[in-house]
């Protein structure tokens, strides 16, 4: 039988996810692709940080001031331990909403983020978190909400319905881990037993389909909890209305670019709808959007809008791709996109070689080629949907961070099996995490253990054995290295990508 602590399932810990959008950079992106001010981020607050990757990621990979809170003592307990490694400057609590929300020690914010949070709480703690941001987001301070949206995430109420009775039905039958995969797979039974069923709920099924395979955890937090609330953008925004909260746009770049998710005649529909709630709002039903990750400011009554000259001139991008390539199409809502690769291969070509430019430097060398500053933006808003840009640190912010990401990740690398199997390491240039390979990051490991010069490494009949298999996408499927096949990658990846390494500073 699951265990709840204020309606969330408790007994069976989140999974180590480490969440991009929660970087204040990746934000300020959204920021300039829409057109707005950003504030400059001295204190910065998550609230329900799950295990704490993310949070422990953006404070050590910046001289910003992190704060949140997890009511699950578990949770908070590894979360803390992570911060003891790097030394970066956190608090980190396990306490509820309410007690965090009501503490008289915490700072004003200039950014607050939740992931994972929203659609699982109370209306109660919603609540809370309206008022927490009323009383300590800064005005022009940023929020960070994702939450389960409508209406697409209607076709989850099947699966959640039938999964919470047959978890019931479990009851001390069996592990809590255990009880959720039986009960996933009789909820997958009883509807392939139901042809009319799967013929009028196609989407249902479809998604069934899709969680097979998917770890207990994850089904149990996503479906498990006692509150389980998808809302439409119109909904969400009234009760962040109450905080003076603006809607600027969606962490997912791409998303905010309407011509690379809708049709002609649905951007015709949309053209003279000025209302950007009921614009939003709309567009969740064009799309059958599932689920949103949206960024809002609060109103600060300026009329003040943008990056001004001095803003573009300190704000700067890179490129953080192990291997850039020139995109020719990119898939989105509407299928396959052809992009314009002679705009991405002149902003590819101007940041070659992992050069730090500011965005003025970018769009005054594009310009050149007669590509326009919106072009310019929307380019790099693509890129960096695809993990090849990214807005980055100032040196001196950089170069502050940098002992506290290496003690980070060498704790990651050489300490923490677990996390090292999501293979993201943070970096103090993009202040956030970077996507590695399970080699690479068995790779790293040994440097650290035994040099940079893979002719001199000794390796052991059990490493060879643990070390010499990596993932080639499938769960199903591994590869068999020999240990001189092993070796010659990691020549490879220290020659080829040592400048890559050395650009982000990972290690």
């Amino acid at each position: 039988m699951l265990s709840y602590k204020d309606g969330y399932v408790s007994d069976i810990t989140y999974t180590k996810g480490y969440y991009e959008a929660l970087n204040p950079l990746k934000a300020k992106l959204v920021f300039l692709q829409q057109g707005q001010k950003f504030p400059e981020v001295t204190n910065a607050c998550e609230l329900g940080f799950g295990q704490g990757v993310s949070v422990n990621f953006h404070a050590a990979g910046s001289q910003t001031n992190w704060f949140g809170t997890d009511f699950l003592e578990e949770h908070a307990s590894y979360a803390k331990t992570l911060g003891v490694a790097s030394i970066a400057r956190l608090k980190l609590f396990d306490e509820s909403l309410e007690a965090f929300c009501e503490r008289a020690d915490l700072p004003d914010f200039d950014f607050i983020g939740l992931h994972g949070v929203w659609s699982w709480i109370s209306s109660k703690n919603r609540s809370l978190i309206v008022r927490f941001l009323q009383k300590k987001l800064k005005p022009g301070g940023v929020l960070y909400v994702s939450y389960n949206a409508l209406p697409g995430s209607g076709r989850k109420s099947a699966i959640r319905d039938l999964l919470t009775l047959f978890s019931k039905d479990q009851g001390s039958k069996s592990g809590p881990d255990e009880g959720i995969l039986r009960a996933f797979q009789q909820t997958s039974k009883l509807l392939n037993l139901s042809p009319r069923y799967q013929k009028s709920n196609p989407s249902v099924i479809k998604l069934v389909k899709k969680l097979e395979g998917d770890s207990a955890r994850y089904l149990a937090h996503e479906f498990l909890n006692e509150n389980h609330d998808a809302m439409n953008f119109t909904e969400i925004a009234g009760l962040l209305n109450d905080a003076k909260m603006r809607f600027v746009g969606e962490a997912n770049c791409c998303r905010n670019i309407r011509s690379l998710n809708l049709t002609k005649d649905q951007r015709i529909a949309l053209r003279d709808v000025d209302d950007s709630v009921l614009r939003e709002t709309m567009t969740d039903y064009l799309l059958n959007t599932e689920f949103r990750r949206d960024y809002w400011v609060k109103d600060d009554g300026s009329s003040e809008k943008g990056f001004d000259a001095a803003a573009l001139e300190q704000t700067r991008v890179m490129n953080t791709s192990q291997k850039p390539t020139l995109p020719s199409h990119i898939r989105t809502n509407i299928g396959r996109v052809k992009l314009n690769t002679e705009i991405y291969s002149r902003l590819i070509e101007s940041l070659s070689c992992y050069q730090t430019k500011s965005i003025a430097e970018v769009e005054t060398e594009l310009s050149g080629a007669n590509i326009s500053v919106g072009r310019t933006r929307q380019a790099l808003a693509v890129l960096s949907d695809l993990n090849q840009v990214a807005l980055v640190q100032n040196d001196a912010q950089a170069f502050a961070s940098y002992a506290q990401t290496q003690r980070l990740n060498r704790y990651i690398l050489l300490e923490d099996p677990s996390l090292a199997e999501r293979n993201i390491l943070v970096s103090p240039v993009s202040g956030g995490g970077i996507r590695l390979t399970r080699l690479q990051m068995l790779f790293l490991r040994e440097a650290l253990v035994q040099g940079y010069d893979p002719d001199q490494w000794k390796l052991t009949e059990a490493q060879t054995r643990d070390l010499l298999r990596t993932n080639l996408g499938k769960v199903s499927v591994t590869q068999r290295l020999t240990q001189e096949q092993f070796l010659d990658r990691a020549k490879t990846f220290f020659g080829d990508q040592g400048a890559f390494l050395d650009a982000l500073k990972l290690v």
